[in-house]
């Protein structure tokens, strides 16, 4: 009996070490896809992505149910594109947030019940919006987000958020805004 229990056991960390090896490899690939620059197809313009990241403290990742609660508290809406989306009064998409794991993407029937390693919010500079307030708009949602879910604020390369990195964030934000002026 003792055997079996131990074998069972064995299989579950096996199984286990690939699961989270899998997250990783996935996770790696989705933050390194944010922090490129972006061609829009419709106007050929190129786009930075601003980003900022809340990672599960437990390796076990945010439950779909907390996420799915936590997004309709802040009011993000569900889009036809399978991620949760901020929308101004025009119905532009303002910011999106993306799931950290491969695809990075919700599948609509399965958002509560799929655990998630963590979430990207992340906004296109240029943009129609007022990209500043945007960007604190976004910026407070992932700070509401954090605090409900009880996760760690990082930047895209996953550091920990701290308020130099936000400030190099507004200025970046701000440096696309002049950019924009200036050819206006």
């Amino acid at each position: 009996m003792d055997l079996s229990l131990d074998l069972l056991f064995l299989a579950v960390l096996i199984i286990l070490a690939i699961f989270l090896k899998s997250t990783t490899v996935h996770f790696r690939k989705k933050r390194d896809q944010l922090t490129e620059v972006c061609l829009d197809k419709k106007s050929g313009e190129s786009k930075s992505v601003i980003t900022i990241g809340i990672a599960a403290k437990s390796e076990w990742g945010f439950s779909g149910y907390s996420l799915k609660f936590a997004f309709q508290k802040v009011n993000l809406f569900f889009s036809n594109n399978w991620v949760f989306q901020r929308l101004d009064v025009n119905q532009h998409v303002c910011f999106s947030v993306v799931s950290m794991s491969e695809p990075g993407t919700f599948l609509a029937n399965d958002v509560a019940l799929t655990p998630i390693p963590g979430i990207f919010l992340f906004m296109l500079v240029p943009m129609d919006s007022d990209p500043l307030a945007v960007f604190d708009d976004m910026l407070a949602t992932a700070r509401q987000l954090n605090y409900q879910l009880d996760g760690v604020l990082c930047d895209a390369e996953m550091h920990e958020l701290s308020e130099e990195n936000i400030l190099a964030l507004r200025a970046q934000v701000k440096k696309y805004m002049q950019k924009k002026q200036a050819t206006a």
